[in-house]
């Protein structure tokens, strides 16, 4: 009998990976470990200085290194290849996972709609998309609403054939849902955090946590002027911002997080009612701040972005038995609902929420019961679940019809010039509205 020897895989990050960690990086660093732990040569490649403790290297990369690197492997996992990747993967005949998880496109579109002179930027990010899609011989997402709208692309290209659809009329091995997860191990609650410890939060205050970053396509504003109208009748319920500046320094501080300070001020509850934690939680002490919670908030507006989202912060929430208040809209929202994990409520309604917070305050056997039902879906989002399909294609790689290397090449070099000399896009990909993943 024959072993087969395990594939070489390389999972290169977009986003840094250390004790701080947000939703891109936290997922890299679970799935280098999960695939470490199935027996894979692993190499996780990320783009800060490599300070991270692993059982497999860790490597900072950029430009000048990372083709010898893809070189080196077999199977290549990427949020999104830069077109001075594309040689290497097709030259070397590599098996290519695009990871979707975070549908980013919309989040573009908003920060490109913020641009004055955006077609430049908008054609070359959407010839990138289309350059990644075209050498994936897997794609991964997090929902079956991603899912649906990633097999809508393709059929613009000629990657779904009748060959591929005859072998697998469901195509979900080439595109598969592949959710954000959370720990085995169930969370045990360390030190306080927040009461006793934020100046005017107390042991008896209820606790609302927006545990996310304060994105500029969020809706902070909604719940602060919520706040607002309860903050005589309901004084002791409090509101934590946990996260204000992403630990990708390209990233930073989103406006948002401004805007949102700004008006809790104006409205008299900064300090008193509405507190910004500065900086990021670490990722080895997330659970503490939920377990410390009563509810978590997450309000958002109505766009194609809430549509086909997904909110890493949401798994945290399953993870430690925290209820959840969300707006409509999102995937999210549509699980709280069908399986009363909380509250749903209406977009950009102050009252609306308002009403939600009181009622979830005041209801301590509502309460009880969303974490009952919470705690009924935690097997499902284990890691070792959700990353199936990842090991499924690791265990046994197989490709799909890509370009042929010497047609799709010119086409790489003219995007890269696009890029290198387009002063448009750098403003675009630099702009501080991003507040996610630069798109250069």
């Amino acid at each position: 009998m024959t072993i087969k020897a395990k594939k070489r895989v390389l999972i290169i990050s977009r986003d840094t990976i250390d004790d701080k960690m947000a939703g891109l990086g936290i997922r890299y660093w679970e799935m280098a470990s999960l695939l470490a732990r199935h027996g894979h040569p692993i190499t996780l490649a990320i783009p800060n200085k490599a300070s991270i403790q692993a059982d497999f290297p860790v490597v900072q990369t950029g430009w000048r290194n990372i083709a010898p690197l893809i070189s080196r492997h077999d199977i290549i996992i990427c949020f999104l290849h830069k077109p001075y990747t594309m040689p290497s993967l097709l030259w070397g005949g590599k098996w290519v996972i695009l990871d979707f998880y975070n549908l980013f496109v919309f989040e573009v579109l908003h920060n490109l709609s913020q641009v004055v002179n955006y077609k430049k930027a908008s054609s070359i990010h959407r010839k990138e998309l289309a350059m990644n899609l075209a050498v994936a011989d897997m794609i991964a997402c997090s929902n079956e609403r991603q899912r649906d709208f990633l097999i809508g692309l393709l059929f613009g290209g000629d990657k779904v054939t009748p060959e591929l659809y005859g072998q697998d009329p469901s195509l979900r091995s080439l595109v598969a849902v592949v959710p954000h997860g959370i720990p085995a191990e169930v969370p045990k609650k360390g030190a306080n955090r927040l009461r006793g410890i934020l100046p005017g939060v107390s042991e008896k205050d209820f606790l609302l946590l927006w545990a996310g970053g304060l994105w500029n396509w969020s809706d902070p504003l909604s719940l602060i002027r919520a706040m607002a109208l309860i903050k005589e009748s309901h004084p002791t319920i409090k509101l934590v911002f946990l996260g204000t500046t992403h630990p990708n320094p390209i990233i930073g501080e989103p406006d948002m997080a401004r805007r949102a300070f700004q008006l809790s001020e104006e409205l008299g509850l900064a300090g008193r009612t509405i507190f910004f934690l500065e900086g990021w939680s670490p990722y080895s002490e997330r659970h503490d701040y939920f377990l410390e919670a009563d509810l978590s908030v997450s309000v958002f507006p109505n766009s194609c972005e809430t549509t086909y989202a997904t909110r890493t912060r949401f798994f945290d929430c399953l993870w430690t038995g925290l209820p959840v208040l969300t707006t409509e809209g999102d995937w999210a929202a549509q699980e709280v609902s069908r399986k009363e994990l909380g509250l749903v409520v209406s977009c950009c309604d102050p009252s609306a929420i308002a009403r939600a917070v009181v009622r979830s305050a005041e209801d301590e056997g509502l309460r009880k019961e969303w974490r009952q039902n919470i705690s009924c879906l935690r097997e499902d989002y284990r890691w070792e679940k959700v990353l199936e399909p990842i090991v499924r294609f690791c265990e046994d790689p197989r490709h799909v019809r890509k370009p042929a290397w010497p047609k799709l090449l010119p086409s790489i070099g003219r995007l890269y010039l696009e890029k290198l000399f387009s002063r448009e896009y750098l403003k675009a990909a630099r702009i501080k509205l991003m507040g996610t993943q630069a798109p250069g």
